[in-house]
């Protein structure tokens, strides 16, 4: 619908008393800059994973293995941070909130569960002895 014709249906719509709403989801949300960063955070992690198959210095899989903790403890805060964007967005837009927050709580748990699993993974196979 163009401009024109919107602007003289909603005043249309006004006179009879219905306000117009013509609310819309938006094609990007700011959710998907921390699923994007956790997914870069966690391909990153994974790759240290095969530090061991290098022949690596004790050094380096030491730093490997401080960096794997840093990306778990900063997958915590990127988690909740995802989860509070992502239902202030849901709760934003009332007409895309239906499968939102199966949405939002799927990927949250996704990602917890990655991030678990590559956690347990560096420690037993990164962490120096």
């Amino acid at each position: 619908m163009d401009q024109k014709s919107r602007g003289g249906f909603e005043k249309n719509l006004a006179k009879k008393g219905i306000k117009g709403s013509f609310e819309t989801c938006p094609t990007t949300f700011k959710r998907d800059y921390f699923t994007s960063f956790m997914t870069k955070l966690l391909v990153l992690e994974s790759l240290t994973l095969f530090g061991k198959l290098f022949n690596l210095s004790s050094e380096t899989l030491s730093s490997l293995y401080a960096f794997d903790k840093f990306v778990s403890v900063a997958m915590i805060f990127l988690l909740i941070g995802y989860f509070g964007v992502a239902y202030w967005e849901s709760k934003k837009y009332s007409s895309c909130t239906s499968c939102q927050i199966g949405n939002i709580i799927g990927t949250t748990i996704k990602f917890a569960a990655i991030a678990l699993i590559l956690f347990f993974a560096a420690k037993f196979l990164v962490a120096p002895a």
